[in-house]
């Protein structure tokens, strides 16, 4: 998985996650520690990224994008779906106090093959942890 940070149009970096395995019906957390340095910004943005830090009120944006490979008793079926999630304006000091982000998941899966297995959706949740 490929994670973007950014805050209000300002890059805050860049991450790439390891490749995990999650069973149905479960939620898998998810920790993202990102960072720049001599990154170039108006000096009215620096100020208020840093100002906005100090008090854990960034508001940002977070990207996830990876992959995935199902998985029937431990065989692949099918692999490769491409998946993206989207965090939008989240403030810091929510995720610090505990309060789980709400995130659109766009999946990119052929309705056919879905229908040929007949399987309900699955109900699995990624948390964001900052």
């Amino acid at each position: 998985m490929h994670v973007e940070v950014s805050s209000e149009g300002v890059d805050l970096g860049k991450m790439q996650l390891k490749d995990f395995t999650q069973k149905p019906s479960t939620i898998a957390e998810v920790k993202v520690h990102t960072s720049v340095k001599d990154k170039e910004v108006e000096d009215a943005d620096g100020k208020d990224l840093e100002d906005k830090s100090k008090v854990h009120q960034l508001l940002m944006d977070i990207v996830l994008r990876g992959h995935i490979d199902f998985l029937l008793y431990g065989k692949k079926l099918l692999n490769g779906f491409p998946f993206k999630v989207l965090c939008k304006s989240i403030y810091e000091g929510d995720i610090d106090n505990g309060h789980p982000p709400s995130c659109n998941v766009r999946m990119s899966l052929d309705s056919a093959i879905l229908c040929k297995f007949r399987r309900p959706p699955l109900h699995n949740q990624v948390r964001v942890l900052l």
